[in-house]
């Protein structure tokens, strides 16, 4: 990996009197440690989250966190392909949590590591932040993914259809 170099303005005081100003060039990764394998994939789903997503986080009663991440775990390592009919979900559990992805308007083809990357999403912008949550696509095929607390309804997005 490249350095990269961040320049840092010591003497921001100095310019706005027409003194010199020093510049320091630091390298922002010395000494950094490489992400975990958890942290690099969470770092790259929150980034894919396209523009024509949604996401809403609920105000109801909160899973657990590590619940929920160890919900997207088990998805992630089942590594397999899944076809959903329409307005169905599949559901995964562990503790407080019940994760969901469904296909809403019509059938769906889809990846666990799709489901899982969708999940993370829904984790970091919601969950994390105790609360329960959903990302929706809203694009054909549209879909929704995310948590609530276990034994609690699932919400319903069939209205984008």
């Amino acid at each position: 990996m490249k350095p990269f170099f961040v320049l840092t303005f010591l003497a921001s005081l100095g310019t706005a009197l027409g003194t010199a100003v020093e510049v320091e060039k630091r390298d922002i990764n010395a000494g950094a440690q490489p992400l975990s394998p958890r942290a690099a994939f969470r770092a790259a789903t929150r980034s894919e989250i396209k523009a024509r997503d949604f996401f809403e986080c609920s105000s109801g009663p909160a899973p657990s966190d590590a619940d929920c991440q160890t919900v997207v775990n088990n998805v992630l390592a089942s590594n397999g392909n899944l076809l959903i009919a329409d307005n169905s979900c599949v559901t995964y559990s562990a503790g407080t949590c019940t994760g969901f992805f469904c296909a809403l308007c019509q059938t769906m083809a889809t990846s666990t590591d799709f489901i899982a990357n969708q999940l993370s999403s829904a984790e970091a912008l919601c969950v994390a932040g105790g609360q329960a949550g959903t990302v929706v696509g809203d694009s054909a095929p549209q879909w929704s993914a995310g948590f609530v607390q276990s034994g609690q309804g699932l919400p319903n997005y069939n209205d984008i259809c």
